[in-house]
């Protein structure tokens, strides 16, 4: 198992990058979702953007964290994007279904462009 590491960053007021590496699972997706929530109590925030490149594995409860930054930017008019995804994390999220909720790219060409809707 490797552990989970995720790092917040604002390149634009209304937008949170999350860098995520590892594994999301059930050990971590508790505290990684908390820490998220935290991270998207500021009310300027509207869009998130997770940058998937170092996520190795994501399992049901961290897909649980993907859909809950969906619903807090679904709130406040917003988009989520997963980025940089690789294949197997890319082949899970659009397994489920859920590519028709978050925005999947290739790499984050264009996005600060997009989140000005």
């Amino acid at each position: 198992m490797s552990k989970l590491q995720y790092t917040f960053s604002r390149p634009k007021d209304d937008v949170l990058v999350v860098e995520v590496e590892g594994w999301l699972d059930a050990s971590n997706a508790r505290e990684f979702s908390d820490a998220q929530e935290r991270e998207m109590a500021d009310a300027g925030i509207r869009d998130i953007v997770w940058d998937a490149a170092g996520l190795t594995l994501i399992a049901s409860a961290g897909l649980r964290v993907l859909m809950a930054a969906y619903k807090m930017t679904l709130a406040r008019k917003g988009t989520t994007y997963l980025v940089r995804a690789n294949k197997n994390v890319g082949d899970i999220v659009r397994t489920i279904k859920l590519d028709q909720f978050i925005q999947m790219r290739d790499g984050m060409d264009g996005l600060w462009t997009d989140s000005q809707k």
